[in-house]
């Protein structure tokens, strides 16, 4: 049986010792979804990590130059 994207998502994660940005989970998961719905998609995953008793922490993107958000 197939893993979902929200799986593969925790296993990536769970094993990533790392920071990752949403481009990089795009091909560590072999997904095709878009960023704006892989970030709806790490919103139930944030949910499902919980439970769990681990803490996902999103950090929103910034200018590199001027440090916007």
């Amino acid at each position: 049986m197939d893993e979902t994207v929200r799986e593969r998502l925790i296993k990536t994660l769970l094993a990533s010792k790392e920071p990752l940005t949403v481009y990089q989970l795009q091909i560590l998961v072999e997904t095709e979804l878009k960023p704006h719905e892989l970030y709806e998609e790490l919103e139930h995953v944030k949910k499902t990590l919980k439970r769990l008793g681990y803490r996902l922490e999103m950090v929103p993107a910034a200018c590199k130059k001027c440090g916007y958000q």
